[in-house]
């Protein structure tokens, strides 16, 4: 079985292909940053729209949420094709050599992208794969030669939980394509209502269809 092993003090980069869902690669994203030194994130977007907008949505996500931490866009989009994912991934690896654990999250990845995986994790063992299945499981990926993977189930999975932390606001705001940004205020505090005043909000409610907001402003 694959696992992630723990490396404390050991530089990691993180690779992440951007897509409509997101969701993955704020999973691999948080875990991370949190139990790792993760040193970078490395944003792969092609000029398809589903991916070029996910992509700055999640770099400023990034940048906002953890802002001690690189975040590389790169201005010029990459392609959806496995020489282009090799040629990009390699080009990055060789502009941080001092990093020397990478991983790749490959979920975002379309099927086209994945031989350029498997031919970077041929070629240099500092590189490691991982995949979020549609179950939520995540898999260990290993070059089989020629441009392909196996897949392994992880020993140590990234835990589904990894994201709790994220504040639900500035989830929202990168997951729904058509929010700029959330504003939000406390609750007020709660207050007491006699039996009558119940009585009377649930008698309004049945007259317009339980508004909740209009049953309460019309007593």
């Amino acid at each position: 079985m694959g696992s992630i092993e723990k490396t404390t003090g050991v530089p990691t980069a993180l690779v992440v292909f951007a897509n409509e869902d997101l969701w993955s690669s704020l999973q691999s994203i948080a875990y991370f940053q949190e139990r790792e030194r993760l040193d970078g994130v490395f944003i792969y977007q092609t000029t398809d729209r589903l991916s070029a907008v996910p992509a700055e949505r999640l770099r400023k996500f990034c940048s906002r949420r953890w802002p001690a931490l690189r975040v590389v866009l790169p201005g010029e989009p990459g392609a959806a094709s496995a020489a282009k994912v090799a040629e990009r991934v390699g080009d990055w690896r060789r502009f941080r050599p001092d990093v020397t654990r990478w991983v790749i999250d490959a979920t975002g990845a379309t099927r086209a992208m994945l031989g350029g995986i498997g031919t970077v994790l041929a070629a240099d063992k500092a590189f490691e794969a991982i995949y979020r299945e549609a179950d939520g499981s995540w898999v260990a990926l290993r070059a089989a030669g020629g441009g392909q993977l196996d897949a392994a189930a992880l020993a140590t999975p990234i835990p589904a939980d990894v994201t709790d932390s994220l504040p639900v606001t500035e989830l929202v705001e990168i997951l729904a394509a058509d929010v700029a940004e959330i504003k939000f205020r406390e609750s007020r505090a709660p207050e007491p209502l006699t039996p009558g005043e119940i009585g009377r909000i649930v008698m309004t409610g049945s007259k317009c269809n339980w508004d909740w907001s209009r049953m309460y402003a019309r007593p």
